[in-house]
């Protein structure tokens, strides 16, 4: 589970925590004085129960969608890359740091894992192995899977060089974190030339 998801989940139980429990003492006030103008009152606990049931959910939804990738996704063991901050998710005012993989089907593929850490990422060192999975084009990992294991096209995956012209099949697409569209090279992780955040196409 990310750092912003721990969050949430305290806000959003706090706030509807709170509003359960204001809600229920200005029930038993509003229904003791038989006050019908007091129950209107009502009102503000309600929305701060729903705001927590919001934030609980959007969460769980998360989560369940990261466990559906697992579930059907493609396993690809992949070699950690480089890191590129998140800047559509702060903790702190901190972008959050992601991890750029790349690994190896029938051409070299790059994508970016959303693994939203908060204070860096030491115990994922450049060039170690991790297992990542892909399924209609969202990605998950394993963060158990770590390992120092060669693989196949080790060098090709390490590889600084850029990539031939005539190999990339460029397309639009459009940005997840700032909605822009622009051309980006299919199988690769791309930058978002308005907002700077990465894409996976």
């Amino acid at each position: 589970m990310k750092s912003h998801h721990v969050i949430l989940l305290i806000l959003g139980s706090c706030f509807a925590g709170i509003g359960l429990v204001i809600g229920i003492i200005f029930a038993v006030i509003a229904f003791s004085v038989h006050d019908l103008t007091f129950a209107i009152t009502l009102l503000i606990p309600i929305l701060l129960f729903l705001i927590g049931c919001g934030m609980i959910g959007s969460v769980l939804m998360q989560i369940a969608k990261l466990r559906t990738i697992k579930k059907n996704g493609n396993r690809y063991a992949a070699k950690i890359y480089a890191y590129v901050q998140d800047y559509s998710v702060t903790v702190n005012g901190r972008p959050q740091i992601n991890l750029k993989v790349r690994y190896y089907t029938d051409q070299v593929k790059e994508a970016v894992i959303p693994t939203g850490f908060a204070n860096g990422c030491q115990k994922y060192p450049i060039g170690y192995t991790i297992d990542i999975f892909e399924y209609q084009g969202n990605f998950s990992w394993d963060a158990a899977s770590l390992r120092n294991e060669p693989l196949p096209h080790e060098e090709e995956l390490m590889s600084d060089r850029p990539v031939e012209p005539e190999k990339l099949e460029l397309i639009a697409t459009t940005c997840k974190s700032c909605g822009a569209t622009y051309q980006a090279a299919a199988g690769y992780s791309n930058r978002c030339p308005y907002c700077g955040n990465y894409s996976n196409v």
